[in-house]
């Protein structure tokens, strides 16, 4: 077992844990290992972060990742909203339907890890009428 997972275990089994910072020698590898794990805390609020060599950079890089991900859902959701709006393709279309689910499902995410029930809420529901919508189009 190396540092990086016992500082995770002692982290998820701590209620009051917040975050961690690990801090060694930066090479590709303990790059990657943080950025994956950066994105396994934005899904699991709560849990542990690790960072390598500089954390303030870190941070920062989550910070944007969460906001690369919802500007990512907002910009799908419009671009299917004006494609169909323009009559560049119809709403029952493939394009349509999967930029869609793509668009509500990184909104999902954002909403979720800003606290934003009523977004995510709203998105979830948006997101399973066109799933529906999806399987209707793909079957027939």
């Amino acid at each position: 077992m190396n540092i990086f997972s016992e500082v995770f275990q002692k982290c998820n089994s701590s209620a009051r844990a917040k975050k961690y910072f690990i801090c060694c020698k930066s090479t590709a590898r303990d790059l990657i290992y943080a950025l994956v794990n950066s994105i396994v805390a934005f899904l699991r609020p709560g849990t542990c972060l690790y960072f390598v060599q500089n954390s303030k950079h870190m941070l920062s890089l989550q910070k944007y990742l969460r906001e690369a991900i919802g500007w990512a859902g907002a910009f799908f959701s419009l671009t299917a909203f004006s494609l169909n709006s323009l009559n560049v393709i119809s709403s029952q279309s493939m394009e349509y339907l999967l930029m869609n689910v793509i668009g509500c499902f990184l909104l999902i995410l954002y909403g979720v890890s800003k606290k934003a029930y009523a977004s995510w809420v709203l998105n979830s529901i948006w997101l399973l009428i066109t799933a529906i919508a999806l399987i209707k189009v793909f079957l027939a």
